[in-house]
């Protein structure tokens, strides 16, 4: 009698171990893929005053963090960061240039999001994007074609 308690005893302890197991798998890989993002808009030329719309989904589990840096000149500067505890799975955030130094160039805007799943022992799923542009600081200038300024007051032409 003592045997099959035992031998009983051993199975389910098996089955509990095998079924933790298999449901620490599942909360660990249920979620490999990484967050999808947008960044808007698709411009070439960019100045201090152009904002930018950072579109980022992941149905899964939700975001965990945002973080947008810009990088010009050898310099770094952090454009967004933010963190989220209750994990949202659509999140529209916009930023500007505006903390920027006022300098022309290359500019390269990284962006990094994270996030809520387990995979990877908790870190979750990380995506990154980075965008180039051109910052331009010299204002469009407007020059008269012609001096000569056929209108009359008063007249049709």
């Amino acid at each position: 009698m003592a045997t099959r308690t035992s031998k009983l005893f051993l199975i389910f302890l098996l089955a509990m171990i095998l079924g933790g197991g298999g449901g620490a798998a599942y909360l660990f890989y249920r979620d490999l893929n990484p967050p999808t993002m947008m960044l808007t808009p698709p411009l070439e030329y960019v100045g201090p005053s152009t904002f930018f719309t950072l579109e980022v989904e992941d149905i899964d589990t939700g975001i965990k963090s945002i973080h947008v840096t810009a990088s010009m000149n050898g310099a770094s500067s952090e454009l967004l960061r933010k963190e989220f505890s209750d994990s949202p799975t659509i999140i529209r955030e916009m930023f500007s240039l505006e903390s920027l130094d006022r300098s022309e160039g290359d500019l390269v805007i990284h962006v990094q999001v994270v996030d809520a799943s387990l995979a990877q022992f908790g870190k979750g799923n990380l995506s990154e994007m980075s965008k180039t542009f051109i910052m331009d600081m010299t204002p469009p200038a407007i020059i008269p074609l012609s001096t000569m300024h056929n209108v009359r007051q008063g007249g049709v032409g």
